[in-house]
């Protein structure tokens, strides 16, 4: 997402002789950006073309395949309840259920 924001912002400031996208954490200390490295225009329009093409087809065919829930985990999805109910909603004492947002 932050890619596609500095997609904008490039189209919006051809003219900028340098353009940097980074994060700001809230909620904790002040701290300082962590800037990203930014891929070519070129790329970015490319990766948005495969992934318009692929919710086209999900939405066509009613198709929303699951990625694995260590994906999910690891981008800190908040849709984990939703996909993976019988894997987060489940646990024991010994293995607790997997953390989720929804």
């Amino acid at each position: 997402q932050l890619d596609v924001y500095a997609l904008a912002a490039r189209a919006m400031r051809a003219d900028a002789p340098r353009l940097r996208a980074g994060l700001v954490f809230l909620g904790g200390a002040a701290g300082r950006p962590v800037w990203r490295d930014l891929p070519a225009a070129d790329a970015i329009r490319s990766r948005l073309s495969v992934l318009g093409a692929r919710l086209v087809l999900a939405r066509w065919s009613d198709a929303f395949p699951r990625v694995a829930i260590e994906r999910c985990e690891a981008i800190t999805c908040g849709f984990i309840g939703r996909c993976h109910a019988d894997v987060a909603g489940a646990g024991t004492e010994a293995k607790p259920p997997r953390a989720t947002t929804t």
